[in-house]
């Protein structure tokens, strides 16, 4: 059944292209300072430091897999402040959903066995996206993670005891591709179903129109948090052969803004989040000569700029989850 999860996680990929850019955009970072580092997780549980400006790449350690040939989906990896969290989806006999664990400070790895709620009906239940919210972590709970529109449940997992709460929360929609939450909002993006707002208070779920004058419809990939009003999106193209453009989200009056509509890009995976940090959304764009990059998206001078990475062990379907001095 293993290897069925993992052509599914194939299957979601999105072969990498080149950007529409040209090489004048990229900078070759000599006698560049780092103001901060991009801590960045792969889908085989490997950790990483970026630096924001030079991309030099520095390892910092690895989740504690309990198979060895395991492999991540990138919508369960996120970070607290202390911790980096994922899933891995195991079958230790029957279907299993470690929580794997890794302290920033002591970059100790650790593990535990999440416990699923017993009014989530299913024989392959498995957490398919998952973000910190502040003091615990919000999760997506599958019936079925081999079917179709099965139905999707919304938990709450407490990170002192790993057990996972269901808040009667439920939808259909398939294939996410990131997820945040602002207060009490939960905000997932989806490969071509739209996008999601869920009231945590009231357990309404609503797909909203968004007003945009270039037919964006939040389908995309790699969320980040700008403020408690907007989100910044890789959103696909239509137009484009589905390519993707960062994106602004304004939450409030519901519409999506392209940052620049003469660059669009290919990524090696379509799932995971980001970050935004002063004025800057990042993402990891690999070319079709393998080479990656991290692509940095000025949402105030609406312009990208890519700084090669250096010294490459990573991955090119890494996943940036947080920032560090």
């Amino acid at each position: 059944m293993k290897s069925k999860f993992l052509i599914i996680l194939c299957f979601i990929a999105i072969v990498s292209c080149d950007s529409s850019s040209d090489d004048s955009s990229i900078v070759d970072p000599v006698e560049v300072s780092d103001d901060f580092k991009l801590l960045s997780v792969t889908d085989i549980g490997e950790i990483f430091s970026i630096g924001n400006n030079t991309g030099e790449v520095s390892i910092i350690g690895n989740l504690d897999l309990q198979r060895s040939a395991s492999l991540l989906s990138n919508t369960n990896i996120t970070a607290s402040s202390e911790s980096i969290y994922g899933i891995e989806y195991v079958y230790d006999p029957g279907p299993t959903n470690n929580l794997l664990m890794f302290n920033r400070n002591t970059r100790l790895a650790s593990r535990m066995v999440i416990s699923l709620p017993n009014t989530i009906p299913g024989n392959e239940r498995g957490i398919i996206a998952m973000t910190y919210n502040g003091s615990g972590l919000t999760a997506v709970v599958t019936e079925d993670i081999f079917r179709a529109r099965a139905t999707k449940h919304v938990v709450d997992i407490n990170l002192q005891t790993n057990i996972a709460t269901d808040t009667g929360i439920t939808f259909n929609e398939d294939v996410l591709t990131s997820i945040r939450q602002i207060d009490n909002k939960l905000y997932i993006s989806t490969n071509n179903e739209g996008f999601l707002e869920i009231n945590l208070t009231d357990n309404s779920v609503i797909k909203p129109v968004f007003n945009s004058s270039n037919n964006a419809e939040g389908n995309g990939v790699r969320l980040a948090v700008i403020d408690n009003n907007k989100l910044a999106i890789l959103n696909r193209v239509s137009n484009n052969g589905g390519r993707l453009a960062p994106a602004l989200i304004n939450i409030s009056n519901k519409t999506i803004t392209l940052i620049n509509t003469n660059d669009t890009f290919g990524l090696n995976s379509s799932l995971g989040g980001s970050v935004y940090r002063n004025n800057i959304y990042f993402n990891l764009i690999v070319f079709n000569s393998g080479e990656i990059n991290l692509l940095k998206t000025n949402f105030s001078t609406m312009e990208n700029t890519f700084v090669r990475v250096q010294e490459n062990p990573i991955r090119g379907n890494a996943v940036i989850i947080d920032t560090f001095e």
